[in-house]
């Protein structure tokens, strides 16, 4: 492996068989490799480098590169280069306040919309998720969810907001990842979905809002806390970052309140 190892590490990342713009193509393949740690936090990025072993010239480099400079993924210093930036709060905190308002108004287009069918969809997946989590098999559970938020996606017919995340995808799909890191809470998101597809079938808007939004402040606790940095554990101290008070996941009027909720928000906080 040369100096740039993790160059050839790029190389699995980037789908050039995508009918995209060479600079797109390029650009996720970097974002993804910033967001899920194959670029080493401020790493310089050889343009040269990369350009040789992908066999392009360095224009659709720069162009993905100017992008991400303008996501704030990346530095660019005069006359040294271009360096990986660390993904820090205010990026983690802004991604999920967005895809929070997003799921909101997602959820409540699929509690209105969903038929007999969709629900006997989303019932199944569920529990195929719920044994996937017991059985400890973490990729085919990641396989099921996302068939689960493709249904979720295709019930409420809403392509301007689906185009939107499908924008953050690459965000959402390494955060996932970092939410996911532990048994505790994999047991956890799976129930919250259990909880979801019920709410949606009693057509409890007011519940299910607060469980959405639950749900995704659980994650974003679970993908901040993944970020063992100096950094990340001072901010925190400070309480600069949303903590979800250990209460149900429904009001205690709540119809569809389980058992088991109490048990979730410790596990969730954990």
């Amino acid at each position: 492996m040369n100096k740039y190892g993790y160059e050839e590490k790029l190389l699995e990342k980037i789908d050039f068989t995508q009918r995209k713009p060479l600079a797109e193509v390029v650009y996720l393949g970097l974002k993804e490799a910033i967001l899920d740690g194959t670029f080493p936090l401020g790493e310089r990025i050889n343009e040269n480098s990369l350009a040789v072993q992908l066999s392009i010239s360095r224009t659709p480099i720069r162009k993905a590169l100017n992008r991400l400079i303008e996501e704030d993924l990346v530095d660019h210093v005069y006359d040294y280069g271009t360096f990986v930036k660390s993904v820090n709060l205010d990026k983690i905190h802004e991604i999920y306040k967005i895809r929070k308002s997003l799921e909101v108004l997602l959820y409540d287009e699929v509690a209105r919309k969903a038929d007999a069918a969709d629900l006997a969809f989303l019932k199944h997946s569920v529990q195929k998720m719920i044994e996937l989590e017991d059985q400890n098999q973490t990729e085919a559970l990641n396989l099921e969810l996302n068939q689960f938020n493709q249904r979720i996606n295709e019930i409420a017919q809403m392509t301007t907001l689906t185009g939107i995340l499908s924008d953050l995808h690459t965000y959402f799909r390494n955060f996932r990842s970092f939410s996911f890191d532990t048994r505790e809470r994999r047991k956890v998101a799976t129930k919250e979905h259990q909880i979801l597809v019920q709410l949606i079938e009693a057509k409890e808007a007011d519940y299910l809002k607060r469980a959405v939004e639950q749900h995704i402040s659980h994650a974003e606790m679970a993908a901040i806390q993944f970020f063992d940095s100096q950094e990340l554990k001072a901010e925190m101290l400070k309480g600069n970052f949303y903590q979800p008070k250990k209460t149900a996941y429904c009001a205690p009027d709540c119809p569809i309140l389980t058992e088991d909720a109490a048990e979730q928000d410790g596990l969730a906080a954990n």
